[in-house]
């Protein structure tokens, strides 16, 4: 497979405060000279990025006429303030289903297979299809499941704790991060609520007359726009929610069908006229800029299945983006930085108790290339881990012992997790405040 790099020079729109030269607007994400894309071959469907890792979808009809895919995933890192991919790794050679997402190391591809950050894959039950959600230890999707006789076709939306693996029904109209989701509610989704999964807690933040149709989550920032009466494209109204500051505002939008959030940047899909573009706004300016084209539908790499949803053709995560072009090529633009301290993402895995061993599966946001589990016995120290990683997620083994070997008696134990990212930020807990993250252990032998 043959890679080519180029400079992508990133359009302004008609947005642009006035007054606001060219060179200015460019200047607002990262001069032109300095935004590189990666575009692989024609026949990119699905795309999806993460801490450390960026992966695609690539197919076509086989001899049969159905279309087939296959899966690729690369790692990523960050060079002079430029994305730098490494070597191509393909994970599935025939599947039916383009759709893809990640989050602290897990891949959900391929319908229902799951890759963790060692690598590990599980086969998911169920028969899930497009397109999945990932966030943190948490994904959302639509089952699918052949009933009846003869059998019927149908799907259904759920959300799996991977931690439990336990299922529960979500709403059409729903997006994670971490403990938290974001959801269309009322009769016609005319509100959006967001709901803590674990406090049971529910914040009814909009509550209008129109349909929403897309909503996104990341951190304290929410987004949502609303549908069309009838006839597709029309004017719509997206809504970007800062929670902390309690503010909001509008924009005017057309022909847009999905939303993604960081904590620096909006992207969306818009139609303003004949082609389909790729737009991102930066928190806190009102500027709109074109980061490229996306494919004339958002239909192109839709399962068989019409009941399913359509595969993400675009992905955001902290300051990459990733997309399909209007060609089926995949691009990848590493935007300008920002500061976003890295969170928590919730439902770790962390067993209560151990016997002879203890291993800690914990979702962040963003790599931490500082990082430390600490095994306290009341309050003195008793080991300290170094947990660096690349991918966002905290994974660690303790083996009831000290760092010299010396078995540590029956009895309960706490673990806490520190760290901090490229910024020096500190981690922060799944809600957003500087409180400890960790638990405790109780040893059984």
């Amino acid at each position: 497979m043959t890679w080519r790099t180029g400079t992508a020079a990133i359009a302004a729109l008609a947005l642009i405060p006035a007054g606001t030269t060219a060179a200015q607007a460019l200047h607002l994400h990262r001069a032109a000279a300095s935004v590189t894309t990666e575009a692989v071959l024609t026949g990119t469907h699905a795309v999806a990025v993460q801490p450390g890792r960026i992966s695609y979808s690539k197919g076509g009809p086989n001899s049969e006429g159905w279309t087939r895919f296959e899966v690729f995933t690369r790692t990523t890192s960050i060079t002079a303030g430029k994305l730098v991919l490494g070597p191509e790794q393909k994970l599935l050679s025939d599947t039916q289903y383009a759709a893809l997402s990640g989050s602290a190391g897990w891949l959900q591809y391929g319908g229902n297979q799951l890759r963790d950050s060692a690598g590990v894959i599980t086969e998911l039950p169920g028969l899930g299809s497009a397109p999945p959600q990932a966030s943190g230890n948490r994904i959302m999707l639509r089952g699918r499941q052949f009933v009846g006789s003869p059998p019927t076709n149908w799907s259904w939306p759920t959300r799996i704790d991977l931690q439990t693996m336990t299922y529960t029904g979500r709403p059409e109209v729903a997006a994670l991060f971490g403990n938290h989701m974001i959801h269309a509610a009322g009769n016609n989704n005319e509100a959006i609520v967001v709901a803590d999964v674990v406090r049971n807690v529910r914040a009814v933040h909009y509550s209008g007359t129109t349909r929403i149709v897309a909503v996104a989550i990341s951190g304290k920032w929410l987004a949502w726009v609303t549908g069309c009466p009838s006839t597709e494209p029309c004017a719509q109204t997206l809504t970007i929610r800062d929670t902390a500051a309690k503010t909001q505002r509008t924009i005017a939008t057309k022909g847009t069908t999905s939303l993604k959030l960081s904590g620096g940047y909006l992207a969306f899909d818009a139609k303003p006229g004949t082609q389909r573009e790729l737009r991102t706004i930066k928190h806190g300016t009102s500027t709109q800029l074109a980061a490229g084209t996306l494919p004339a539908s958002p239909n192109v790499g839709r399962p068989v299945d019409a009941r399913d949803v359509t595969p993400d053709q675009f992905d955001l995560d902290d300051e990459t983006l990733v997309w399909t072009d209007k060609d089926l090529a995949f691009k990848a633009v590493q935007l300008a930085p920002f500061i976003n301290a890295p969170v928590y993402l919730g439902a770790a895995f962390a067993p209560s108790s151990m016997t002879t061993s203890w291993t800690l599966k914990l979702p962040v946001s963003k790599a931490l290339p500082t990082c430390q589990v600490t095994i306290y016995r009341g309050t003195a120290k008793v080991r300290v881990f170094n947990c660096a990683n690349t991918d966002g997620m905290v994974i660690e083994t303790w083996n009831g012992k000290t760092s010299t070997g010396a078995t540590l008696p029956k009895g309960t134990y706490t673990y806490r997790v520190t760290g901090q990212d490229a910024d020096k930020y500190n981690l922060r807990n799944y809600d957003g405040t500087l409180t400890a993250v960790g638990g405790s252990i109780t040893k059984t032998a």
